[in-house]
Protein backbone atom coordinates (compact mmCIF):
# COMPACT_ATOMS: atom_id res chain seq x y z
CA UNK A 1 0.00 0.00 0.00
CA UNK A 2 2.92 2.63 0.60
CA UNK A 3 4.33 2.04 -2.28
CA UNK A 4 1.10 2.65 -4.32
CA UNK A 5 0.86 6.01 -2.37
CA UNK A 6 4.41 7.01 -3.44
CA UNK A 7 3.60 6.13 -7.05
CA UNK A 8 -0.05 8.38 -6.89
CA UNK A 9 1.70 10.84 -5.20
CA UNK A 10 5.19 10.87 -7.96
CA UNK A 11 2.93 10.63 -10.65
CA UNK A 12 0.50 14.07 -9.27
CA UNK A 13 4.12 15.86 -9.07
CA UNK A 14 5.47 14.93 -12.12
CA UNK A 15 1.45 16.40 -14.24
CA UNK A 16 1.71 19.26 -11.89
CA UNK A 17 5.05 20.62 -12.33
CA UNK A 18 4.97 19.66 -16.24
CA UNK A 19 2.48 22.15 -16.29
CA UNK A 20 5.05 24.86 -16.30
CA UNK A 21 6.70 24.09 -19.24
CA UNK A 22 3.62 23.26 -21.61
CA UNK A 23 1.81 26.19 -21.88
CA UNK A 24 3.41 27.69 -24.66
CA UNK A 25 3.25 24.31 -26.91
CA UNK A 26 0.76 24.59 -30.18
CA UNK A 27 -2.56 22.28 -28.76
CA UNK A 28 -4.03 19.88 -31.24
CA UNK A 29 -7.72 19.37 -32.00
CA UNK A 30 -9.45 18.64 -28.86
CA UNK A 31 -7.57 19.11 -26.65
CA UNK A 32 -9.57 18.61 -23.98
CA UNK A 33 -10.68 15.48 -25.09
CA UNK A 34 -7.42 14.42 -25.58
CA UNK A 35 -5.94 16.12 -22.09
CA UNK A 36 -9.20 13.53 -20.34
CA UNK A 37 -8.08 10.35 -22.09
CA UNK A 38 -4.13 10.88 -21.57
CA UNK A 39 -4.58 11.45 -17.96
CA UNK A 40 -6.88 8.27 -17.44
CA UNK A 41 -4.56 6.57 -19.57
CA UNK A 42 -1.44 7.69 -17.67
CA UNK A 43 -3.31 6.78 -14.43
CA UNK A 44 -4.82 3.26 -15.71
CA UNK A 45 -1.33 2.14 -17.06
CA UNK A 46 0.44 3.34 -13.25
CA UNK A 47 -2.05 1.36 -11.38
CA UNK A 48 -1.51 -1.50 -13.53
CA UNK A 49 2.34 -1.01 -13.57
CA UNK A 50 2.48 -0.69 -10.03
CA UNK A 51 0.02 -4.02 -9.18
CA UNK A 52 2.04 -6.09 -11.19
CA UNK A 53 5.43 -4.86 -9.43
CA UNK A 54 3.66 -5.79 -5.98
CA UNK A 55 3.61 -9.39 -7.14
CA UNK A 56 6.96 -9.70 -7.16
CA UNK A 57 8.04 -10.66 -3.46
CA UNK A 58 11.68 -9.80 -4.33
CA UNK A 59 12.45 -6.25 -5.46
CA UNK A 60 15.18 -4.51 -7.35
CA UNK A 61 16.56 -1.45 -8.14
CA UNK A 62 15.08 -1.95 -11.54
CA UNK A 63 11.95 -3.12 -9.84
CA UNK A 64 11.65 -0.19 -8.15
CA UNK A 65 12.36 2.03 -10.53
CA UNK A 66 9.79 0.64 -13.42
CA UNK A 67 6.55 2.04 -12.29
CA UNK A 68 8.25 5.61 -12.24
CA UNK A 69 10.10 5.37 -15.75
CA UNK A 70 7.08 4.24 -17.35
CA UNK A 71 5.08 7.21 -15.76
CA UNK A 72 7.71 9.31 -17.27
CA UNK A 73 7.36 7.59 -20.49
CA UNK A 74 3.23 8.10 -20.58
CA UNK A 75 3.93 11.58 -19.77
CA UNK A 76 6.23 11.82 -23.25
CA UNK A 77 3.01 10.01 -24.94
CA UNK A 78 1.02 12.57 -23.86
CA UNK A 79 3.07 15.08 -24.94
CA UNK A 80 2.65 13.74 -28.32
CA UNK A 81 -1.25 12.82 -27.72
CA UNK A 82 -2.25 16.44 -26.93
CA UNK A 83 0.42 18.99 -28.24
CA UNK A 84 2.10 19.36 -31.86
CA UNK A 85 5.73 18.53 -30.67
CA UNK A 86 8.93 17.41 -32.00
CA UNK A 87 10.47 14.25 -30.55
CA UNK A 88 13.87 16.41 -29.04
CA UNK A 89 11.10 19.06 -27.34
CA UNK A 90 8.96 16.27 -25.81
CA UNK A 91 12.28 14.68 -24.25
CA UNK A 92 13.60 18.52 -23.05
CA UNK A 93 9.91 18.61 -21.07
CA UNK A 94 9.83 14.88 -19.48
CA UNK A 95 13.44 15.73 -18.24
CA UNK A 96 13.05 19.39 -16.67
CA UNK A 97 9.72 18.30 -14.55
CA UNK A 98 11.56 15.28 -13.70
CA UNK A 99 14.82 16.53 -12.41
CA UNK A 100 12.75 19.46 -10.43
CA UNK A 101 10.77 16.17 -8.65
CA UNK A 102 13.48 15.05 -7.72
CA UNK A 103 15.57 18.01 -6.48
CA UNK A 104 12.23 18.62 -4.38
CA UNK A 105 12.12 14.92 -3.09
CA UNK A 106 15.50 14.76 -2.16
CA UNK A 107 15.03 17.86 -0.08
CA UNK A 108 11.46 16.67 1.49
CA UNK A 109 13.85 13.33 2.73
CA UNK A 110 16.19 15.39 3.86
CA UNK A 111 14.26 18.05 6.09
CA UNK A 112 12.45 14.76 7.37
CA UNK A 113 14.93 13.14 8.64
CA UNK A 114 15.81 15.83 10.68
CA UNK A 115 12.13 16.78 11.96
CA UNK A 116 11.57 13.29 12.46
CA UNK A 117 8.25 14.04 10.66
CA UNK A 118 5.59 10.89 11.51
CA UNK A 119 5.43 8.55 8.31
CA UNK A 120 2.03 9.36 7.89
CA UNK A 121 2.52 12.82 7.23
CA UNK A 122 4.69 12.00 4.64
CA UNK A 123 1.55 13.33 2.03
CA UNK A 124 2.16 17.18 3.99
CA UNK A 125 5.84 17.14 3.36
CA UNK A 126 5.05 16.14 -0.89
CA UNK A 127 2.69 19.14 -0.73
CA UNK A 128 5.08 21.22 0.85
CA UNK A 129 8.25 20.56 -1.38
CA UNK A 130 5.65 20.36 -4.75
CA UNK A 131 4.73 23.94 -4.13
CA UNK A 132 8.14 25.02 -3.84
CA UNK A 133 9.54 23.54 -6.87
CA UNK A 134 6.46 25.14 -9.04
CA UNK A 135 7.88 28.38 -7.86
CA UNK A 136 10.93 27.36 -9.15
CA UNK A 137 9.89 26.07 -12.10
CA UNK A 138 7.72 28.99 -12.47
CA UNK A 139 10.93 31.43 -12.13
CA UNK A 140 12.87 29.62 -14.96
CA UNK A 141 10.12 29.73 -17.15
CA UNK A 142 9.92 33.39 -16.33
CA UNK A 143 13.88 33.95 -17.22
CA UNK A 144 13.84 31.72 -20.31
CA UNK A 145 11.43 33.08 -23.06
CA UNK A 146 11.74 29.59 -25.03
CA UNK A 147 12.44 26.60 -23.49
CA UNK A 148 14.04 24.85 -26.94
CA UNK A 149 17.00 24.09 -28.12
CA UNK A 150 18.27 25.31 -31.49
CA UNK A 151 20.99 23.31 -32.23
CA UNK A 152 20.60 19.57 -32.86
CA UNK A 153 24.15 18.44 -31.91
CA UNK A 154 23.73 20.20 -28.51
CA UNK A 155 20.17 18.51 -28.43
CA UNK A 156 21.81 14.96 -28.53
CA UNK A 157 24.89 15.79 -25.91
CA UNK A 158 22.66 17.54 -23.70
CA UNK A 159 19.78 15.32 -23.23
CA UNK A 160 22.05 12.09 -23.69
CA UNK A 161 23.99 13.39 -20.71
CA UNK A 162 21.23 14.44 -18.46
CA UNK A 163 19.39 11.35 -19.19
CA UNK A 164 22.07 9.17 -18.08
CA UNK A 165 22.27 11.60 -14.92
CA UNK A 166 19.05 10.35 -14.14
CA UNK A 167 18.92 6.91 -14.86
CA UNK A 168 21.91 6.58 -12.47
CA UNK A 169 19.80 8.84 -9.75
CA UNK A 170 16.72 5.84 -10.81
CA UNK A 171 19.21 3.34 -9.92
CA UNK A 172 20.65 4.69 -6.68
CA UNK A 173 17.23 5.34 -5.51
CA UNK A 174 16.47 1.72 -6.35
CA UNK A 175 18.76 0.56 -3.91
CA UNK A 176 17.71 3.06 -1.32
CA UNK A 177 14.64 0.84 0.11
CA UNK A 178 17.30 -1.87 0.97
CA UNK A 179 19.79 0.45 2.90
CA UNK A 180 19.56 0.21 6.46
CA UNK A 181 21.72 3.31 7.73
CA UNK A 182 19.28 5.75 8.28
CA UNK A 183 21.99 8.67 7.72
CA UNK A 184 23.29 7.31 4.24
CA UNK A 185 19.47 6.15 3.33
CA UNK A 186 18.08 9.55 4.47
CA UNK A 187 20.85 12.21 4.16
CA UNK A 188 23.68 10.75 2.13
CA UNK A 189 21.55 9.43 -1.27
CA UNK A 190 18.89 12.76 -1.15
CA UNK A 191 22.25 14.57 -0.94
CA UNK A 192 23.63 12.87 -4.26
CA UNK A 193 20.14 13.21 -5.32
CA UNK A 194 19.70 16.82 -4.87
CA UNK A 195 23.42 17.62 -6.46
CA UNK A 196 22.91 15.63 -9.43
CA UNK A 197 19.66 16.99 -10.12
CA UNK A 198 21.06 20.63 -9.55
CA UNK A 199 23.51 19.45 -12.35
CA UNK A 200 21.03 18.43 -14.57
CA UNK A 201 19.28 21.94 -14.52
CA UNK A 202 22.66 24.03 -14.62
CA UNK A 203 23.24 22.20 -17.31
CA UNK A 204 19.89 22.33 -19.34
CA UNK A 205 19.75 25.96 -18.60
CA UNK A 206 23.37 26.78 -19.55
CA UNK A 207 23.26 25.42 -23.01
CA UNK A 208 19.69 27.37 -23.25
CA UNK A 209 21.27 30.26 -22.90
CA UNK A 210 24.28 29.23 -25.03
CA UNK A 211 22.03 28.19 -27.81
CA UNK A 212 19.83 31.16 -27.87
CA UNK A 213 23.03 33.45 -27.74
CA UNK A 214 24.06 31.70 -30.67
CA UNK A 215 20.87 31.89 -32.47
CA UNK A 216 21.04 35.23 -32.12
CA UNK A 217 24.40 35.72 -33.59
CA UNK A 218 23.71 33.83 -36.30
CA UNK A 219 20.52 35.85 -37.61
CA UNK A 220 22.25 39.38 -36.79
CA UNK A 221 24.83 37.83 -38.77
CA UNK A 222 22.92 37.00 -42.09
CA UNK A 223 20.81 39.97 -41.41
CA UNK A 224 23.78 42.36 -42.01
CA UNK A 225 24.99 40.27 -44.80
CA UNK A 226 21.90 40.54 -46.46
CA UNK A 227 21.97 44.45 -45.85
CA UNK A 228 25.47 44.34 -47.01
CA UNK A 229 24.23 42.93 -50.28
CA UNK A 230 21.11 45.75 -50.33
CA UNK A 231 23.68 48.13 -50.30
CA UNK A 232 25.02 46.96 -52.90
CA UNK A 233 22.25 46.97 -54.44
CA UNK A 234 20.73 50.25 -54.14
CA UNK A 235 23.89 51.84 -54.28
CA UNK A 236 24.00 50.99 -58.02
CA UNK A 237 20.67 51.71 -58.03
CA UNK A 238 21.02 55.58 -56.96
CA UNK A 239 23.89 55.73 -59.13
CA UNK A 240 21.91 54.83 -62.15
CA UNK A 241 19.01 56.99 -61.57
CA UNK A 242 21.29 60.01 -60.64
CA UNK A 243 23.10 59.77 -64.58
CA UNK A 244 19.43 59.55 -65.95
CA UNK A 245 18.26 62.57 -63.75
CA UNK A 246 21.63 65.08 -64.54
CA UNK A 247 20.95 63.90 -68.46
CA UNK A 248 16.93 64.91 -68.33
CA UNK A 249 18.52 67.95 -66.81
CA UNK A 250 21.47 68.28 -69.34
CA UNK A 251 18.29 67.73 -72.38
CA UNK A 252 16.30 70.40 -70.28
CA UNK A 253 19.03 73.45 -71.18
CA UNK A 254 19.78 72.98 -67.47
CA UNK A 255 16.32 72.52 -65.82
CA UNK A 256 15.23 69.28 -64.49
CA UNK A 257 11.32 70.43 -64.62
CA UNK A 258 8.66 67.89 -64.01
CA UNK A 259 7.33 66.73 -60.27
CA UNK A 260 8.61 62.98 -60.74
CA UNK A 261 12.10 64.40 -62.00
CA UNK A 262 11.97 67.30 -58.95
CA UNK A 263 12.04 64.14 -56.94
CA UNK A 264 15.03 63.03 -57.77
CA UNK A 265 16.89 66.12 -56.88
CA UNK A 266 16.85 64.97 -53.51
CA UNK A 267 19.89 63.31 -53.75
CA UNK A 268 22.14 63.96 -50.87
CA UNK A 269 25.94 64.13 -51.11
CA UNK A 270 27.72 64.65 -48.42
CA UNK A 271 31.10 63.29 -49.86
CA UNK A 272 31.02 59.53 -49.18
CA UNK A 273 29.52 56.88 -51.41
CA UNK A 274 27.64 54.92 -48.86
CA UNK A 275 26.42 57.60 -46.39
CA UNK A 276 24.90 59.22 -49.97
CA UNK A 277 23.15 55.88 -50.56
CA UNK A 278 21.42 55.42 -47.50
CA UNK A 279 20.91 58.93 -47.20
CA UNK A 280 19.43 59.44 -50.20
CA UNK A 281 17.20 56.32 -49.92
CA UNK A 282 15.63 57.39 -46.62
CA UNK A 283 15.23 61.02 -47.84
CA UNK A 284 12.75 59.71 -50.64
CA UNK A 285 11.26 57.74 -48.07
CA UNK A 286 10.88 60.74 -45.56
CA UNK A 287 9.17 62.60 -48.58
CA UNK A 288 7.01 60.26 -49.49
CA UNK A 289 5.82 59.61 -45.33
CA UNK A 290 5.46 63.49 -44.96
CA UNK A 291 8.84 63.84 -42.50
CA UNK A 292 10.83 66.55 -42.31
CA UNK A 293 14.42 65.16 -42.33
CA UNK A 294 17.19 67.27 -42.16
CA UNK A 295 20.59 66.70 -42.88
CA UNK A 296 24.41 68.23 -41.71
CA UNK A 297 26.92 65.40 -42.23
CA UNK A 298 30.45 65.25 -43.51
CA UNK A 299 30.85 62.15 -44.92
CA UNK A 300 34.34 62.40 -45.42
CA UNK A 301 35.36 61.64 -41.64
CA UNK A 302 33.86 57.66 -42.32
CA UNK A 303 36.41 57.16 -44.96
CA UNK A 304 38.06 54.39 -42.50
CA UNK A 305 34.67 52.65 -42.56
CA UNK A 306 33.94 49.72 -44.53
CA UNK A 307 30.35 50.76 -47.14
CA UNK A 308 28.54 48.18 -45.58
CA UNK A 309 28.87 49.19 -41.92
CA UNK A 310 27.88 52.97 -42.85
CA UNK A 311 24.99 51.39 -44.54
CA UNK A 312 24.25 49.58 -41.70
CA UNK A 313 24.80 51.73 -38.99
CA UNK A 314 22.95 54.49 -40.33
CA UNK A 315 20.52 52.22 -42.12
CA UNK A 316 19.08 51.15 -39.03
CA UNK A 317 19.56 54.23 -36.99
CA UNK A 318 17.10 56.34 -39.92
CA UNK A 319 14.84 52.50 -39.90
CA UNK A 320 14.06 53.10 -36.09
CA UNK A 321 12.99 56.52 -36.50
CA UNK A 322 10.95 56.75 -39.63
CA UNK A 323 8.93 53.56 -38.17
CA UNK A 324 8.74 55.56 -34.48
CA UNK A 325 7.88 58.99 -36.89
CA UNK A 326 5.17 57.33 -39.46
CA UNK A 327 2.75 56.87 -36.00
CA UNK A 328 2.83 60.83 -35.20
CA UNK A 329 0.67 63.32 -37.01
CA UNK A 330 2.37 64.58 -39.40
CA UNK A 331 3.29 68.05 -38.23
CA UNK A 332 5.38 66.51 -35.59
CA UNK A 333 7.41 64.21 -38.15
CA UNK A 334 10.61 65.62 -37.51
CA UNK A 335 13.99 64.10 -37.67
CA UNK A 336 17.36 65.16 -37.80
CA UNK A 337 21.06 63.97 -38.63
CA UNK A 338 24.53 65.09 -38.00
CA UNK A 339 27.57 63.77 -38.72
CA UNK A 340 30.75 66.01 -37.15
CA UNK A 341 34.05 66.12 -35.92
CA UNK A 342 34.63 66.76 -32.12
CA UNK A 343 38.12 66.97 -31.28
CA UNK A 344 39.45 63.99 -32.47
CA UNK A 345 36.11 61.76 -32.55
CA UNK A 346 33.65 61.34 -34.78
CA UNK A 347 29.97 62.07 -33.56
CA UNK A 348 26.98 61.07 -34.93
CA UNK A 349 23.97 61.97 -33.70
CA UNK A 350 20.26 61.11 -35.04
CA UNK A 351 17.16 62.45 -33.20
CA UNK A 352 13.65 62.38 -33.95
CA UNK A 353 10.04 62.83 -32.28
CA UNK A 354 9.08 60.46 -29.47
CA UNK A 355 6.47 60.87 -26.82
CA UNK A 356 6.84 57.54 -25.76
CA UNK A 357 9.74 56.04 -23.38
CA UNK A 358 10.99 52.14 -24.13
CA UNK A 359 12.02 50.01 -21.53
CA UNK A 360 16.25 50.35 -21.54
CA UNK A 361 18.11 47.18 -21.02
CA UNK A 362 21.66 47.40 -21.20
CA UNK A 363 21.38 50.34 -22.55
CA UNK A 364 19.34 49.39 -25.68
CA UNK A 365 15.45 50.27 -26.12
CA UNK A 366 13.81 46.91 -26.18
CA UNK A 367 11.69 45.93 -29.40
CA UNK A 368 7.20 46.20 -28.81
CA UNK A 369 7.23 43.19 -31.60
CA UNK A 370 5.85 39.91 -30.27
CA UNK A 371 8.87 37.76 -28.56
CA UNK A 372 12.28 39.71 -27.86
CA UNK A 373 13.98 37.06 -29.37
CA UNK A 374 12.87 37.36 -32.44
CA UNK A 375 13.41 41.11 -33.02
CA UNK A 376 15.68 44.13 -32.04
CA UNK A 377 18.43 43.14 -33.97
CA UNK A 378 18.51 46.32 -35.24
CA UNK A 379 20.34 48.47 -32.23
CA UNK A 380 22.35 45.28 -31.90
CA UNK A 381 23.59 45.63 -34.97
CA UNK A 382 24.18 49.21 -34.43
CA UNK A 383 25.59 48.40 -31.15
CA UNK A 384 28.08 45.58 -32.53
CA UNK A 385 29.41 47.96 -35.42
CA UNK A 386 30.38 50.54 -33.05
CA UNK A 387 31.99 48.30 -30.91
CA UNK A 388 33.89 47.14 -34.22
CA UNK A 389 35.40 50.63 -34.47
CA UNK A 390 36.08 51.41 -30.79
CA UNK A 391 33.37 53.49 -30.35
CA UNK A 392 30.61 53.85 -27.49
CA UNK A 393 26.96 53.95 -28.35
CA UNK A 394 24.23 55.59 -26.55
CA UNK A 395 20.18 55.67 -26.72
CA UNK A 396 18.35 58.03 -24.08
CA UNK A 397 14.66 58.90 -24.56
CA UNK A 398 12.76 61.90 -22.37
CA UNK A 399 8.86 61.93 -23.55
CA UNK A 400 9.67 64.46 -26.43
CA UNK A 401 12.71 63.21 -28.15
CA UNK A 402 15.07 59.87 -29.05
CA UNK A 403 18.19 60.48 -29.45
CA UNK A 404 21.04 57.94 -30.82
CA UNK A 405 24.63 59.46 -30.46
CA UNK A 406 27.85 57.36 -31.17
CA UNK A 407 31.37 58.32 -30.68
CA UNK A 408 33.81 56.97 -32.95
CA UNK A 409 37.44 57.53 -32.85
CA UNK A 410 38.37 59.57 -36.07
CA UNK A 411 40.98 57.41 -38.62
CA UNK A 412 43.93 59.11 -37.65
Amino acid sequence: MNDLFYHISYFLQINVLSLFWVFRLERRRMFALRVTLSAVLSAGIMLLVSFLTSLFSSSNWFLFSLPYMTMLVSLGASYFVCFDISVPRALLLILLPTTAQLCGSAIGTFSSYWIELPEGMFYIRDIVVTVMMCFVSLALTSIFDDVAFRDGRIYAIVLASCYFVVLCIFVLNGFGPGITDDFARYVLIPGYRFLMSAFVFFLVFSMLGLTNMLYRKNIAERLLAEEGKQYEFKRELIELVNIRYHDIKHMRGGQAGGADVDAYGTMIDCGNVALDTVLTEKNLICGTNGIDFSVMADGRLLGHMEPSDIYVLFGNALDNAIECLSGLPENERHMKLTVRSVRDLISIRCENTCHTVPRFVGGLPQTTKGRAIDHGFGTKSIAAICEKYGGRLRMTADGELFVLSVLLPSKK
